[in-house]
């Protein structure tokens, strides 16, 4: 009987432990959640932007947090850091000109943030023209959200 209940004390305590680890596990994922849109500028109008009327305009949208611009330049910079060591080894040919990687405007969003409703609101902008857009003329964005660990990509319709 005095082994059954030591046994049962031991279960118990293990599997009590589990759930609170597993509690903050999932607490800490959901806070390290980041919520943006990230609306690429077309590289044949970037010198034709006025990026500080554009950054307040989007600021002014339904759920946006922030708006950060990230220019052709940082963004070739931001892929160098993420590719670490193998940065010149991928990106050795490409110069701040020249190189793939388009300005953008990162809209950081709230928590609660509408993601439909700011697409909408982006793709009904008089920036529209601007931005990015697909082989079909849809424009790309790239978001992350509350459940999401990967970014997602999306066209807006």
């Amino acid at each position: 009987m005095k082994k059954i209940m030591v046994t049962l004390s031991i279960v118990s305590s293990i599997l009590g432990i589990a759930l609170i680890i597993a509690g903050f596990a999932l607490f800490f994922s959901n806070n390290k959640a980041t919520h943006f849109v990230t609306v690429y500028i077309s590289d044949y109008y970037e010198n034709e932007i006025n990026v500080s009327e554009m950054k307040s305009d989007f600021n002014q949208i339904e759920g946006v947090k922030d708006v950060e611009y990230i220019s052709k330049e940082q963004a070739l910079e931001k892929e160098k850091e993420s590719l670490g060591d193998n940065a010149n080894a991928i990106l050795g040919s490409y110069t701040e000109t020249n190189h793939p990687f388009p300005a953008s405007f990162k809209l950081n969003l709230e928590k609660n943030a509408d993601l439909d409703l700011v697409k909408s609101k982006v793709r009904e902008s008089k920036y529209s023209t601007y931005l990015k857009k697909d082989l079909y003329g849809t424009i790309i964005v790239n978001y992350s959200g509350e459940r999401y660990k990967i970014q997602k990509w999306s066209n807006i319709n």
